[in-house]
């Protein structure tokens, strides 16, 4: 197994913030990542789905909580 350091590549999913500014954060340090260690990026879509699925719990809750606040 080959273990990379990823060095400042860190991203802490931060509840203060919106799920689409998370979103936004992460696309950003990924594709610095991606490029930093010359790998192709992801493509939007590709960012969109990894990134709803790694944080899948926090979508559900954003889901929930739009649903509360916009319909109900």
């Amino acid at each position: 197994m080959v273990i990379v350091d990823a060095g400042g590549y860190k991203f802490t999913y931060d509840n203060s913030m919106s799920f689409e500014s998370n979103f936004s954060l992460w696309a950003q340090i990924n594709t610095e990542e991606k490029l930093a260690f010359n790998e192709q990026p992801y493509s939007r879509e590709e960012q969109e789905e990894i990134f709803s699925k790694l944080f899948s719990n926090k979508a559900w809750l954003r889901s929930i909580f739009c649903y509360t606040i916009c319909i109900g």
